[in-house]
């Protein structure tokens, strides 16, 4: 019983020396052997909207973080061609129900490799022709709503001050 319990004991001390070990050689095996092999980790653009762009013609995986006007932006190409925009922050300046509609809301979007729409980095409503998700329908409605509702001011040269569109309108 003494001797199984010794065994045991290795073989979890030995799973774990092996796990740490291969943590370590992933953290410190350099980039461009990861891609001589096929692993790709995302590369960090930071708030380089060039280089993002860049990555994301050429379909490799790559993240960014951008702040535009009073929102912040996080924006992430994958294999595959696949793109994800995701708003992180709305300005404490917007109302409460703009922030509980937008933050934390994605959207995702297919291109062809070398074809990436640059607009879907610098325009919040451009470019979501090929995409989906919960943001692009919000973002859609916001803007349907408020264009509506320009139309209704030009018609009858009123001003208006009420938000455009109610949250109990987008669900």
């Amino acid at each position: 019983m003494e001797g199984k319990r010794g065994m045991n004991r290795s073989l979890w001390l030995l799973t774990i020396a092996a796990t740490i070990l291969l943590i370590l050689v992933s953290l410190y095996y350099p980039y461009s052997r990861r891609a001589e092999s096929g692993i790709f980790l995302p590369t960090d653009c930071s708030n380089n909207s060039d280089c993002f762009i860049e990555q994301a013609n050429a379909c490799k995986p790559a993240t960014t973080i951008l702040d535009i006007g009073n929102l912040g932006l996080r924006y992430e190409s994958m294999e595959g061609c696949r793109f994800r925009k995701t708003i992180t922050r709305v300005g404490t300046e917007e109302p409460e129900e703009m922030r509980l509609l937008l933050e934390n809301r994605s959207v995702e979007c297919d291109y062809e490799t070398g074809k990436f729409d640059s607009r879907l980095v610098f325009n919040l409503t451009l470019g979501l022709e090929n995409c989906s998700g919960q943001l692009r329908y919000r973002l859609q409605t916001i803007q349907d709503a408020y264009h509506a509702r320009l139309e209704r001011a030009r018609q009858s040269k009123e001003v208006f001050e009420e938000p455009i569109v109610n949250a109990s309108e987008i669900s």
